[in-house]
């Protein structure tokens, strides 16, 4: 019988030692800078890719792209969280789901909600990740010619 679970750090870090590494670029230790980054016990931060830093104004969306890249294996999806660090200083996050089968960089969308500039630093954690192993999709995102499958960079909305 297969395990459908949450994976725990241990789970997260092995499968980033697969010969396709689910995650690379990947921070196998907790960062706490100006917002923490890497993994933590359920889950994995991802981090800001930028070369300086960001001024968000309120009422200002931006996208943004992550350091790491993803590989999804057939048998895992990702779903992302806001950090609550963000969410006490206003800040919405919004991203898709990492599909089975997907790979590429996260594009995260940042909206300021509040009423104060908010500062983003390179390399700082911006939206948490938690990985659940699941059985085999029917057909997965890569069988599925999906439109964002091994994006790199930015990358705007593709309707259709």
């Amino acid at each position: 019988m297969n395990e459908y679970r949450l994976m725990t750090d241990e789970d997260i870090k092995e499968a980033c030692l697969w010969e396709t590494p689910m995650i690379t670029d990947f921070l196998g230790t907790r960062l706490r800078n100006h917002v923490s980054s890497g993994i933590s016990c359920i889950g994995y931060d991802a981090r800001l890719k930028a070369q300086k830093s960001h001024f968000l104004h309120p009422k200002e969306f931006i996208l943004i792209e992550t350091v790491e890249k993803f590989n999804m294996p057939y048998n895992v999806a990702g779903f992302t969280y806001q950090k609550s660090t963000y969410a006490r200083h206003g800040i919405i996050t919004q991203t898709g789901v990492l599909e089975p089968g997907w790979s590429g960089s996260l594009n995260v969308g940042l909206f300021n909600a509040g009423s104060e500039t908010i500062e983003l630093f390179p390399n700082e954690g911006i939206i948490q990740i938690c990985f659940f192993l699941t059985k085999h999709p029917e057909a997965h995102y890569a069988q599925l010619a999906g439109k964002y499958q091994n994006q790199e960079g930015i990358t705007k909305g593709i309707k259709g």
